[in-house]
């Protein structure tokens, strides 16, 4: 075979090639669009046919879209919503759900869902893997005191504000269990101090924010009772033995403590009373069921729960309360 004629046949087979694959590329890219296409239709069709607020709705679908880029993206090791290859699609997203807050009423709850939905829930808790949100110092206590500051203020329009679309109505009672769990388990890093690491001594003494945890516990109070009574399965769904002891116990040994400091333990009738006193009541109901809990869990369960259960705490009350004689690992003797 002549040179020509072989130089002609190897560029056949490259220009076979280039268009076998310029063939796959556009079948490919033709998929890909039919997806997205097919997707929107799908969301549209589940967010703004028949639903409450269909104009804010419009700007909720593309949002939604959106997320799963970052849901993605986010999975790739070292980068998280904070990444520069991140921005483009944060800001982009951004945009569609501040759209769609916009044409929310303010007394819906489905207005303060935006930020727990497309970044704390899927985003920051998966990036940290755990619900202390400053572990292994993937954000700083700063960043975690900026997202405790969010994590109130939509606490409070929950609790505030019901939402008129049902599968908000759900989202706003799951949202506010896991808020107010991620609240309490991370409220430390309001008081810790980077340069002497450690908490600062006037963590009891900070009035507005210690008493933030007897509000959270009349609202989660008033809210579970709220879907017990109205929504029975959604209620039903949301409870967890192991995450509604330690919340209600972490919160008992916050607003304990707040009264134990300085005495402020005199302001309550009968605190060292549980038929009396709920606080004590709840702190040593939740203390005997994580410890009855405890011989079920796997050894980071148990880890988890010798962590909620605080030794401090039942000092505390040993020296205020004659009468309780508590003692670590054993079940208090009603």
């Amino acid at each position: 075979m002549e040179e020509n004629d072989i130089s002609s046949h190897v560029e056949n087979k490259n220009k076979k090639r280039l268009t076998k694959k310029g063939i796959i590329f556009i079948v490919i890219i033709l998929f890909f669009i039919s997806y997205i296409i097919s997707l929107y239709s799908l969301e549209k069709e589940k967010w703004v046919n028949n639903n409450p607020y269909p104009k804010a709705k419009e700007y909720l679908v593309p949002a939604n879209m959106l997320m799963l880029g970052t849901v993605v993206l986010s999975k790739v090791p070292f980068i998280d919503e904070r990444s520069l290859i991140m921005k483009p699609l944060i800001s982009m997203q951004d945009y569609y759900i501040e759209k769609w807050q916009e044409n929310l009423p303010d007394d819906d709850a489905e207005k303060y869902l935006g930020w727990y939905f497309f970044r704390l829930n899927t985003l920051i808790v998966p990036n940290v893997r755990s619900t202390i949100l400053y572990t292994d110092e993937i954000y700083s206590f700063e960043e975690v005191r900026e997202m405790l500051d969010k994590i109130w203020f939509t606490l409070e329009k929950l609790h505030k504000h019901k939402a008129k679309d049902l599968e908000f109505e759900e989202m706003r009672y799951t949202a506010f269990l896991k808020l107010s769990y991620l609240y309490v388990d991370n409220a430390m890093a309001y008081w810790y101090n980077e340069r002497e690491k450690a908490v600062n001594t006037y963590i009891l003494n900070n009035d507005e924010k210690m008493k933030r945890f007897i509000e959270l516990y009349d609202w989660l109070q008033e809210i579970d009772a709220y879907y017990k009574n109205n929504y029975p399965e959604v209620y039903e769904k949301n409870r967890s033995t192991f995450y509604d002891e330690t919340r209600i116990h972490q919160l008992m040994v916050w607003v304990l403590d707040y009264y134990n400091y300085a005495n402020r333990y005199k302001q309550i009738n009968g605190y060292c009373d549980n038929s009396k006193n709920i606080y004590l009541q709840e702190y040593l109901t939740s203390r005997s069921n994580l410890l009855d809990l405890k011989a079920k869990e796997s050894a980071m369960g148990q880890n988890a729960i010798d962590k909620t259960l605080s030794d401090f705490t039942d000092k505390r009350l040993n020296a205020v309360c004659n009468n309780l004689n508590l003692k670590k690992g054993i079940k208090h003797a009603r």
